[in-house]
């Protein structure tokens, strides 16, 4: 079963986007435009309501290409496309053309782009920015690093890498047993620590 939905701003219940899905697709808010985000960000959250509920995803389509059409000339919608994305519906050049477009923003001039280039061109960055930027990666890997503890051995490691080289079992299998996907890789039971 496939619909069309539409979603409002949470507090001024302003229509701003039209879509069309199945399943949860119309509560998710994961792979939404930015500017999709940026509404919703300004007016803590967004409400939904399914519009038709149709039998093909064909169908769907073409209804949600009609209320994009209608809509965005009453409102302000933050659809960047006329028509949402469909498993078995191809987008055409004209199509992804505008979509980059509407992403791009402004269309610059090639002598515009040439001049930024010559701008930007021979600048270096300051060696206390780069500091701080190499500094802040290594931060993050760090924390995005998550110590892994051999149950069998009793031993945690600082990774899953550092396990897998001391206890030679395959660094994918013992992340997996740690999220219970695989039971005991290498006869051994793991969790993060």
């Amino acid at each position: 079963m496939y619909y069309t939905y539409a979603h409002y701003t949470a507090d001024t219940k302003e229509l701003f986007y039209i879509g069309k899905g199945q399943r949860r697709r119309a509560w998710q808010s994961c792979s939404r435009n930015r500017y999709w985000g940026y509404k919703v960000a300004k007016h803590g959250g967004f409400t939904v309501e399914v519009l038709a509920e149709w039998d093909t995803d064909k169908k769907a389509l073409a209804h949600e290409k009609l209320l994009i059409s209608i809509f965005r000339d009453i409102g302000k919608l933050v659809n960047i496309a006329d028509e949402g994305c469909s498993s078995g519906t191809k987008r055409t050049a004209e199509q992804k053309e505008t979509i980059r477009q509407r992403l791009l923003g402004i269309p610059r001039s090639e002598e515009c782009k040439a001049n930024m280039s010559r701008a930007l061109k021979g600048r270096k960055q300051s060696t206390d920015r780069a500091a701080k930027s190499a500094a802040h990666l290594t931060f993050i890997r760090e924390k995005q690093k998550k110590k892994i503890l051999c149950v069998t051995s009793g031993i945690l490691y600082g990774s899953a890498a550092d396990a897998s080289k001391s206890e030679g079992v395959d660094t994918s299998s013992i992340i997996k047993a740690c999220k219970g996907i695989l039971k005991k890789p290498g006869n051994k039971e793991w969790c993060y620590g």
